[in-house]
Formats: C-alpha cells, sequence, structure tokens
C-alpha cells in the first residue's frame, strides 16, 4: 500500500522564519508531530543562501540526541534534494561518519558529543554560520552542556546563528535562556487519534484480573504476555497499518518479539534499539512483505528522534528506563520508570501520521493523571564525575566548575556538584585548585568514566592493556551482552565459570578474547560461539567497535604507540595481560578506596538493577553492609 507524504505546516512559515533569524542570534522553534521542522529549517536556511549566491558561505550544523535521527534525517534531506549523501548533506556519529564534500556550503548533522568535541578546539565555532538543536527538549547532559557553549560561541562569532527546535515542552525555557529570544510556533499536522486507556473490556481481552493492581507503584508493569496479546488483537481486529510498540528497554523488545512470533505468523516484526548497526534499524522505514503487518518494537528513541510515515497504532506501556541516583551515597540505579505526560502525549502522536489512528495505553486514565508533567533532566538525576572531566574541556582558565555549572540551562544542585568534585581530587585527576593533575590530562579526553580511566592508564604502566580495555568498554558500554539473562542465570554463571572460575570481570575479558578470534575467522563461526554461551552477538560486536575507540584514547594520548598494539598479546604493553592477579588488581586500583554495589529485585518478571561505586566510608559508617552486598570481586 502506498501512502501519500503528509503535507508539511513548516512550509508555510518559511518567510516568517527566515525574517527571525536573520534579525536575531538565537530563534526558538517549537512544533507539534508532524509539522517538519527537522527537515525543512535546514533545507530554508541553506536555499536562502544559495538563491543570495552566497551558498558556499553557508554551513550549517544540526544536532540529534541519537544516531538514528542524524542518519536517517541526513539521507532523506538529500534524496529530498535529488542529491547524494555527501554532496551538501552529510553526518557524523560516533563510529560512522559520510561528511560533505570540502569547500562548499553544507548541512551536517550529528550527535551533540561530535559538537561538543568542536567546541573544545574551536569555542567559537570558526566558519560555522548555523547551529541548529534539534528535539532540545530530551535535556540529556550533553544537549544542556551544548546549549551552554552556543551561548557563549555567540559572543566570540558575531556571524553565527543558532536555532532550538522543540516539541512544544517547556519552551520558554530555552526562550529566557537565549536572551527572550524570538519563538516561532508551528503547528503540526496529525490526523485524529483516538486514546485508549486501560479498563475493564480491555482488561478483560488481555488476560489482567485487576487493573488497580496491575497499574500500581512507583514502578510500571511491563508484562510482555500482555503486550503481545494487545498486538496481537489489533492485528485481529483493525483495519490496515503498521503497529509501534514502546518497551523501556532490550530485554523486553526480545521478550515481546519471541512471544509475538509463537503468537501470530501474519505480522512483520523489527526491533529498534542502540544495540543493532544502523542497517537493521532503517529496516523500519521499509514497507512490509505483501499479506503482513508491519509491528515495530521501539524504545523512547521512536517518541521524537524519528518519524514512520505508516505507523496508525501505537502500544504504550508507559515505560521507559531511566538512571535515578542517591547522590548522599553516591548510588545510581537503572530501572524502569513511569514516563512524563508530555511523553504520552509524544507517543500518542505517533499514531495518525497517514490516516485517523489510535493509541492504546496500558494503564489507566487513573495512573496517568499522577504522571509528572515534564520529564525531569537528565543532569538531575546522574552522578556528575564524567560530567565534571567535561566541562574542564570547555571551561575558561580561572572558571570554577561550579561556576560552568550555574551557566546551564536549569542548574544541578551546588552539593552534587562539589561531591563530584570532591571524588575527582581523590581519584587524583583534580587537585586542590580543581586544575586538572597530570592524570587527569590524559584521562580529560578518554569517553570513559574516570574510575576506569585511571585504570587504563595503570594497564599502560603495568603492561596488562588488553584485558583491562575490554573490562572498561563492557562496564561503558552500559549493553546487555547476554541474552534471556533472567532465565538462563545459572547457565551464564556456568558458562563464565568455564572462563574464570573466581572473578566475573575476568571470565568477560576471555570471553570476549576468545569470542574476536572466531570472529575474525568467521562470522558463522563467532555465532555459534554466542548460542554457545548465551551472548548477544550485536552487543558484542558493538563492544568491539567501542573498543576499538577507547583503545584510539590511549593512542591519542600517547600511552600506546599504535592503535594495534593493545590487541597484540605480543607487544610489550600486553607482557602481562594473562596474569588474572595482576589485571585484577589494576582494576581495583582504578577505582581507588572503592567496592562495587550490587542490589538485585526480581519482582513479576522484571530485574532492578542498582549497580555503582560506593566508598567503604558508606560501608563502614552508614552501615550498607545488611542491605545490600558489597564485594570487591574484581
Amino acid at each position: 500500500l502506498e501512502f501519500e507524504k503528509p503535507p508539511l505546516p513548516i512550509r508555510n512559515y518559511r518567510n516568517k522564519f527566515m525574517k527571525l533569524i536573520n534579525e536575531n542570534k538565537a530563534v526558538v522553534v517549537t512544533g507539534e508531530t508532524g509539522c517538519g521542522k527537522s527537515t525543512q529549517i535546514p533545507q530554508f536556511i541553506f536555499n536562502d543562501y544559495v538563491e543570495r549566491n552566497q551558498g558556499t558561505n553557508c554551513n550549517i550544523i544540526v544536532t540529534q540526541p541519537r544516531r538514528i535521527s542524524a542518519i536517517s534525517l541526513a539521507e532523506y534531506i538529500a534524496e529530498e534534494r535529488g542529491e547524494l549523501l555527501g554532496n551538501v548533506v552529510g553526518y557524523q556519529v560516533r563510529l560512522q561518519s559520510i561528511l560533505p564534500v570540502p569547500q562548499g556550503g553544507s548541512i551536517i548533522f550529528c550527535s551533540c558529543g561530535i559538537l561538543l568535541r568542536k567546541l573544545i578546539t574551536d569555542p567559537g565555532l570558526t566558519g560555522t554560520s548555523h547551529v541548529i538543536i534539534d528535539e532540545a527538549h530530551e535535556r540529556d547532559i550533553y544537549t544542556d552542556f551544548t546549549l551552554a557553549l552556543v551561548k557563549r560561541a555567540l559572543k566570540l562569532n558575531p556571524q553565527l546563528r543558532v536555532v532550538i527546535m522543540s516539541a512544544t515542552i517547556n519552551a520558554e525555557l530555552f526562550q529566557q535562556y537565549f536572551d527572550s529570544a524570538p519563538v516561532l510556533h508551528v503547528p503540526g499536522f496529525t490526523h485524529p487519534v483516538k486514546q485508549n486507556f486501560l479498563n475493564n473490556k480491555m482488561a478483560y481481552n488481555l488476560g489482567i484480573s485487576n487493573i488497580d493492581e496491575f497499574c500500581q507503584g512507583d514502578v510500571p508493569n511491563v508484562d510482555c504476555l500482555v503486550v503481545s496479546k494487545m498486538v496481537n488483537w489489533i492485528d485481529r481486529n483493525k483495519p490496515i497499518g503498521a503497529i509501534l510498540v514502546f518497551l523501556p528497554g532490550w530485554a523486553e523488545i526480545q521478550k515481546t518479539l519471541q512471544l509475538l512470533s509463537k503468537l501470530n505468523d501474519d505480522i512483520h516484526i523489527l526491533p529498534v534499539h542502540s544495540l543493532l548497526s544502523n542497517e537493521q534499524q532503517k529496516l523500519i522505514f521499509q514497507k512490509p512483505p505483501n499479506g503482513k503487518r508491519k509491528v515495530i518494537l521501539a524504545t523512547n528513541i521512536a517518541e521524537t528522534s524519528i518519524t514512520i510515515n505508516d505507523v496508525v497504532y501505537v502500544v504504550d506501556t508507559g515505560a521507559h528506563k531511566q538512571t535515578q541516583v542517591d547522590v548522599n551515597l553516591g548510588l545510581s540505579s537503572l530501572d524502569n520508570h513511569w514516563i512524563s505526560k508530555a511523553s504520552v502525549k509524544q507517543r500518542k502522536g505517533r499514531a495518525g501520521r497517514v490516516q485517523p489512528g489510535e493509541s492504546y495505553h496500558l494503564y489507566s486514565k487513573e495512573k496517568f493523571e499522577t504522571f509528572d508533567l515534564f520529564p525531569t533532566a537528565e543532569i538531575f538525576r546522574t552522578l556528575l564525575e564524567q560530567s565534571v572531566m567535561d566541562c574542564k574541556m570547555y571551561v575558561n582558565p580561572g572558571e570554577k566548575i561550579s561556576e560552568f555549572f550555574s551557566s546551564l540551562p536549569e542548574p544541578p544542585n551546588i552539593f552534587s556538584v562539589n561531591q563530584a568534585v570532591k571524588t575527582l581530587q581523590t581519584l587524583g585527576a583534580l587537585g586542590g585548585d580543581e586544575e586538572l593533575t597530570a592524570l587527569g590530562k590524559r584521562i580529560c579526553l578518554f569517553t570513559t568514566h574516570p574510575f576506569l580511566s585511571k585504570a587504563l592508564v595503570h594497564s599502560v604502566i603495568f603492561k596488562c592493556v588488553n584485558p583491562i580495555l575490554t573490562i572498561a568498554t563492557i562496564l561503558s558500554a552500559k549493553s546487555q551482552i547476554f541474552s534471556s539473562s533472567l532465565e538462563k542465570k545459572y547457565d551464564i554463571r556456568y558458562s563464565k565459570k568455564m572462563f574464570s572460575p573466581c572473578s566475573d570481570h575476568m571470565a568477560l575479558a576471555w570471553l570476549f578474547h576468545e569470542w574476536e578470534s572466531l570472529y575474525n575467522q568467521g562470522f558463522y563461526k563467532s555465532l555459534d560461539f554466542c548460542k554457545q554461551n548465551y551472548l548477544l552477538s550485536q552487543s558484542m560486536i558493538l563492544i568491539q567497535k567501542l573498543r576499538y575507540m577507547h583503545g584510539d584514547d590511549l593512542y591519542k594520548s600517547r600511552l600506546v604507540d599504535s592503535t594495534q598494539d593493545y590487541s597484540d598479546f605480543t607487544k610489550e604493553v600486553n607482557q602481562y595481560s594473562r596474569n588474572d592477579e595482576l589485571v585484577k588488581g589494576i582494576l581495583l586500583s582504578g577505582l581507588g578506596k572503592f567496592l562495587v554495589s550490587q542490589n538485585f529485585k526480581y519482582t513479576k518478571g522484571r530485574i532492578k538493577h542498582c549497580s555503582n561505586i560506593v566508598s567503604q566510608y558508606a560501608y563502614l559508617v552508614l552501615g550498607l553492609g545488611k542491605r545490600q552486598w558489597l564485594w570487591a570481586k574484581v
């Protein structure tokens, strides 16, 4: 079935937008779902320069919060312009890039992290005419840092113009932050969407006996069987149209995929997650096979960052993965949490792009009314050690760390900032004057956590780089590497024990080493190894790519002579890499006087995993020994 492309309301606002951006240093653009701001605003600016015969002076950087959105938008605009990707339009994300040809105007889509790296060496963004910060309402730490540094760049570069684009979520914050910048609001284009909350009839069809019990609690109950039944019911009872299912994480996506595959042979199931390659993720934009309905299983990545035009039905679990932090204890946990009302609106808006749609929310209307109005900015719910190290690359000479954080759109609690500074001083990365020490200067450009970065430096000194690099990468990736980790936990434990009888960390290092050796011999050999040891092949490939990137950090810091040294066991930097006891000691040396805290809770088929660094002070003085399992099994 061919769907017509919906009209884009933003095109009616071209002249008004160009007048605002030509007369002001910063403009805030808010738009409803489907208004077309992400694809058209960069082209409005570029085409205006071309019409004035100044196209070579127009160099636009557009930031996106996720890789898939940066790549898909660049590809879409290049196709819309009738050009090849890499002519005028390109992208640059972690581990992948297609950049426009030099000596000409350009539109480059990138992640905030890429732009931040550019700002380190060029705070005024010389040669850049416009910066567009898209999806600013998502408020991750890198977006907040980007907003602060771009605001500074406006003072250094009089020619620079900034566009902050956001859904209609708290846009006043960005307007005030950029000195009462003008706001252009663009209505969206969506067909009517019927919203269905969990009621008695729906609960009966899904096998839910008690709605209040199903929805109660501060943590959402994500029952993958209920989700599968909801999708199956829509497929059996509703007209043609793709179904978009919002799930909190990869584990739920996998389980739902398995259940749906058993329930229904007439659907074409496509997962979308950062674990998957860009090629795998882009399959969601393609048509399903004839006679099959497309079902997309996604996380909140699909709320605003990507648009799938043939989606007619949305299934919303009301859950997402979110980190929460206890600053006093230095603990953070990643768990399922209820989304905000603003996120519910965004999810609902994914339906109705091509025809009237429906959204099915697996929680009651009463529960919805208890949701927060807006999502909480990441900077208020995470530990700040990594952010403090990052900010040392951006601050002006003599500027205090607390001063930089106070310049953010919404500054974090000063206690949280001071705690992070003290931790880094104890680690030896910062001196008493908050300046980078010799160690700090080495690790400030590393993309791993400062604790792990210190261990990497020590691994070079003690000549055991290979396993430490693997362990640091796995701990930093925040990706599940084992499949069916709940159902097969005893089998997984046995597999790890075969590679190291006394250390999970060493087991992971040697598991990866064996996988990589097989992967180099052929993909299918490594795939068999993954099946035997319950490993996720996609995760292992991602770990390998990230490991190359972290190894490059060592090379750029002049700690190793070649990017190949860290993988070669015959090189001097790996002379003692097979000494497990030394490797465990080096890992602990990076953690300093810290232990790892684990607190697992298994409830209603899901696992809550609290994992972080906790000081010996917390163990001895706060008496955590009775409540948590503390160990230094490294």
